[in-house]
């Protein structure tokens, strides 16, 4: 009996034994962590680097999220060269197991953006419908200025004109990562419905070497409905389309195109003279050269294809206000303009047979950086209503509200007491400025007669603002903006960002 204790207390020690190693020899998960710092996330290729915070782990994967091989190091660091929002992940390996985090990366820039119109020579009360291009993957605001006071936030938006007139068009795209702007200038050109046409049309060339085909394009307002061309010198001499293409120049010389438009209610000639010119082969360059944009924001750059005939063989560049400021590339791109201007662009073409200089006068407009946001530092009160009867004097306030009242900087706390008539202006140095983060956004500044008792208040007017309105030429972005309405005059002062 003492035996079979003895070997049940020795079998007993040896099973709590092996236990214990096994309890004593488990190893704890690893935990998956990581940190990173990056270059401008806004300036594409951005470069990463990445701190590995694991623990309890040995071995690492790192996968990138673009489709680059993943890698083994412990802190590696990645390019990436695409924009794009890329999800990285990090999967710890240790004795203990395994354990994956993620972490989400924008590659991204200020957007690039264009757009179109499916129609920009309208009669008066016609739809116009604007059509948007941006390459940005971050989510994006669009903030349209239809030249005549009305504006628009959708993508895509359509237009109805009221009046006739010529009518610049500007689009404003805003990401994370800033604001661009795309200027079409005198884009759209609205007439009285109801009249005869006016005609114009555009040539695709109007200098060409012998044998070379012209197309030309009907500009012609008030919805023609005939058109009767000719061509002098050309192949064939005549036609009766809108848009007539492959008109051959055989001969050299230079030759007038002229242009009858018809409608009911009436019609009209236009002649260009000495507007073709057709020059023989083997003749010294003829310059002409075209940029890949002529209005732009201050620190874009801008690419210059040459159009020079009669085969040149060196080109010489000068581009004021530009950088680099020459080239002797036959089509430079990259031309950065970083200062607000208007500048001109020369190219002399050279061959065998001689050399030519073309200048186009104030060719290239450099707007400055679009403003996306803006601070109101200073709020004046000029003038408000005031009593006509005892007492004369107010306790002026200040409230900045949206359109539905609801207050965004309160200024009860702030009040002057006593003023009257003759003590104004009034005014607040607003610490901290008031951000307006979305330019195109309607506020109020409200104005209160201070009581002690804060229902007794007296409400004595208001202005409204939307600082979307003071972005546009002549004279974008001033330090300062006047509002009155119903005898409240108020002045902003105001920062752009």
């Amino acid at each position: 009996m003492k035996f079979r204790i003895l070997l049940f207390i020795i079998i007993f020690i040896t099973l709590l034994s092996s236990f214990y190693q096994c309890v004593k020899e488990q190893k704890p998960l690893p935990t998956s962590e990581f940190s990173y710092t990056t270059t401008d996330e806004c300036s594409l290729p951005i470069t990463v680097s990445f701190n590995n915070l694991s623990q309890d782990a040995d071995v690492y994967r790192w996968d990138f999220g673009d489709g680059t091989p993943v890698l083994h190091q412990e802190n590696p660091i990645h390019i990436y060269t695409q924009e794009g929002i890329y999800t990285v992940t990090l999967t710890a390996y240790g004795e203990g197991g395994t354990d994956e985090t993620k972490e989400v990366i924008y590659a991204v820039s200020t957007p690039v953006a264009s757009f179109t119109a499916n129609d920009t020579i309208v009669s008066i009360g016609d739809s116009i419908c604007f059509n948007s291009s941006i390459n940005s993957t971050l989510p994006s605001t669009f903030l349209w200025s239809f030249g005549d006071g009305y504006t628009s936030q959708l993508q895509n938006p359509c237009h109805a004109y009221s009046f006739p007139g010529t009518y610049t068009v500007v689009l404003t795209v805003t990401n994370a990562c800033g604001s661009t702007y795309v200027i079409m200038s005198n884009y759209i050109v609205v007439s009285q419905a109801g009249a005869s046409p006016v005609p114009d049309f555009i040539a695709s060339q109007t200098t060409i070497n012998t044998g070379n085909a012209i197309g030309f394009t009907d500009l012609s307002i008030n919805n023609p409905q005939s058109w009767e061309w000719i061509f002098s010198g050309g192949t064939p001499g005549t036609s009766t389309l809108q848009h007539p293409l492959n008109i051959v120049y055989n001969t050299p010389g230079v030759y007038n195109v002229s242009l009858k438009v018809s409608n009911p209610f009436g019609d009209s000639t236009l002649v260009k003279t000495s507007y073709i010119n057709v020059v023989p082969l083997g003749s010294a360059p003829v310059t002409n050269f075209v940029a890949s944009s002529t209005n732009i924001a201050a620190g874009n750059s801008i690419n210059f294809t040459d159009l020079t005939l009669n085969s040149p063989t060196s080109w010489q560049w000068q581009f004021q206000g530009g950088t680099p400021n020459t080239s002797t590339a036959q089509n430079p791109s990259n031309i950065v303009y970083t200062q607000p201007g208007t500048y001109n662009v020369s190219l002399t073409t050279y061959n065998s047979f001689g050399n030519n200089l073309h200048t186009k006068q104030a060719y290239i407009t450099v707007n400055p950086q679009f403003i996306s946001q803006a601070q109101i530092k200073k709020i004046t009160i000029e003038n408000m209503p005031f009593p006509t009867s005892a007492p004369y004097f107010r306790n002026p306030y200040y409230r900045i509200t949206t359109p539905t009242n609801v207050i965004l900087r309160d200024g009860r706390n702030e009040y002057i007491s006593g003023i009257m008539p003759s003590e104004m202006p009034v005014f607040w140095n607003l610490t901290p400025y008031f951000t307006v983060n979305f330019l195109n956004t309607q506020y109020k500044v409200r104005v209160f007669d201070w009581r002690s008792n804060s229902s007794m208040d007296i409400f004595v007017g208001e202005v409204v603002f939307n600082l979307a309105n003071y972005t546009q030429p002549p004279t974008p972005f001033p330090p300062s903006i006047t509002l009155q309405q119903n005898g409240v005059k108020v002045i902003l002062d105001i920062e752009w960002q």
